[in-house]
């Protein structure tokens, strides 16, 4: 079973207003910490690059068979929505 603790940074406490910054990601018992940073992706604006990063982040997260997060249910997995 794949268990991954993850955790996004945001510009604002509201997916309203606020964009998703960088995600760090840890396979419990694997190797070593990853982290998707916004400025890492090319992009003509921050909603394309935001667009491709929360991209990458989907797809790493459906690649688990559990998450773990410290909030997640009411921060985390709404903003990546």
């Amino acid at each position: 079973m794949r268990i991954l603790a993850w955790d996004i940074e945001a510009s604002n406490l509201s997916a309203d207003f606020g964009i998703v910054l960088c995600c760090g990601f840890k396979e419990v018992g694997q190797g070593r910490p990853e982290v998707f940073n916004i400025l890492d992706y090319p992009g003509v604006d921050l909603i394309a690059q935001e667009r491709n990063l929360l991209k990458d982040i989907s797809t790493r997260l459906l690649d688990s068979d559990v998450w773990l997060t410290h909030y997640g249910t009411w921060y985390d997995i709404p903003f990546v929505n």
